[in-house]
């Protein structure tokens, strides 16, 4: 989830009614919001956030396997097993 200016409010208040009704003492952190009010952050509420910050840095695609298929593609090695995929979307969906 990034945090725009527009979701911004949520998280904070989100973050002050987690930290008031779930955290000790000692796994507070006390922050300066948007609005220059300190406020209690819970231990797991910057364990998320660390995590966002370098699950951002990760890209979205690799680009190394749309590579290796676009070459196959080219090279006409690419096919399609329609029978494994019909397969896997039935185990997915169930069988009706």
């Amino acid at each position: 989830m990034e945090i725009s200016k527009f979701n911004q409010s949520a998280v904070i208040n989100s973050a002050k009614s987690a930290a008031t009704k779930s955290t000790s003492p000692a796994t507070e952190k006390s922050v300066i919001t948007s609005e220059s009010t300190p406020a209690k952050i819970s231990h797991d509420f910057e364990v998320l956030s660390q995590a966002q910050q370098q699950l951002s840095s990760i890209a979205e695609v690799n680009l190394e396997k749309v590579a290796a298929v676009q070459q196959s593609i080219k090279g006409g090695s690419f096919s399609i097993d329609l029978e494994q995929i019909a397969d896997a979307m039935s185990k997915q969906h169930g069988n009706k």
